[in-house]
């Protein structure tokens, strides 16, 4: 016949109990005891040990922004355990490899990092990667001033933040500061 399976709590005495199911929401080691037989017939009782491991954190991602065109980088995380990348919120295959993203459209792409430690894989973070159109160029006019005229700070007009650069149409040192033209000789300064 069928050799009868019982499952206990305890390595000796108690009774048996219905085939266990071991819950699974909190970290924890959970021991049974399983025989075959019944009666004087029963075996030695084996020992299972279940444990339940926590599951790591998310790892922590930066969202990244690039211009259109702009030549990306790999993306980063940091975490503890081993990083899984993905394209896709749930499921998916995961990459041990990081991602480069693609700057050749303009819009959001979200990418996905879990990590593992040893067999649990924890939940994923979201890394958004923003690829924005270049800005277009402000507009400012140019001045005349006679020499030894009293000249005022240069202006120019855009949607967002002004970089003012020195003479040279290339390189050069950004300032947030517009510059006042010098007016002691004359010529022309771009």
């Amino acid at each position: 016949g069928t050799a009868v399976i019982n499952w206990y709590t305890s390595s000796i005495g108690g009774t048996t109990i219905p085939h266990p199911t071991p819950r699974t929401t909190v970290p924890a080691l959970i021991t049974y005891y399983v025989s075959q037989g019944s009666g004087s017939c029963e075996s030695p009782r084996e020992q299972v040990d279940i444990t339940i491991n926590a599951l790591p954190l998310a790892p922590t991602g930066t969202d990244v922004t690039y211009c259109l065109n702009e030549t990306p980088v790999i993306l980063t995380a940091s975490g503890t355990g081993t990083l899984n990348w993905y394209t896709v919120s749930t499921g998916g295959t995961a990459s041990l490899t990081a991602f480069t993203p693609s700057t050749s459209s303009v819009g959001n792409t979200d990418y996905y990092v879990s990590q593992t430690e040893g067999t649990c894989e924890g939940p994923r973070d979201i890394i958004t990667v923003s690829v924005t159109n270049l800005q277009t160029a402000p507009t400012a006019s140019g001045v005349d001033y006679c020499i030894g005229a009293t000249a005022s700070t240069l202006t120019a007009t855009g949607t967002s933040t002004l970089n003012w650069w020195g003479t040279s149409p290339t390189g050069g040192v950004v300032d947030a500061n517009a510059p006042t033209p010098l007016t002691t000789a004359a010529g022309t300064t771009t």
